[in-house]
């Protein structure tokens, strides 16, 4: 699957075309889309037809991600290095 992004919306590849989502990740092997809303919603229920992964988080729920997304969100930063910013500052060493 390819994920791409226009404005606020992502657009997740499915077998049929696009669906749009609020966000979007890669986990390595397969896109995980998240809606952000109090109840479900068409597009929630259009990414669980196309079998895509698919995540509701209420507005009122980001002080408890890591209760609401499942693991390899909590700890995939470790042991990985981001790659170097064509803005970056240089630090002192």
């Amino acid at each position: 699957m390819v994920c791409t992004a226009s404005f606020a919306t992502w657009w997740v590849a499915t077998g049929s075309g696009k669906l749009p989502a609020d966000f979007v990740f890669w986990d390595g092997t397969q896109a995980i889309a998240v809606e952000v809303a109090m109840r479900d919603t068409d597009k929630q229920r259009a990414l669980l037809g196309a079998s895509v992964a698919t995540y509701r988080i209420a507005p009122d729920a980001f002080g408890r991600l890591g209760e609401i997304l499942p693991e390899q969100f909590s700890f995939g930063w470790v042991a990985q290095i981001l790659p170097a910013s064509p803005f970056r500052r240089a630090i002192a060493r």
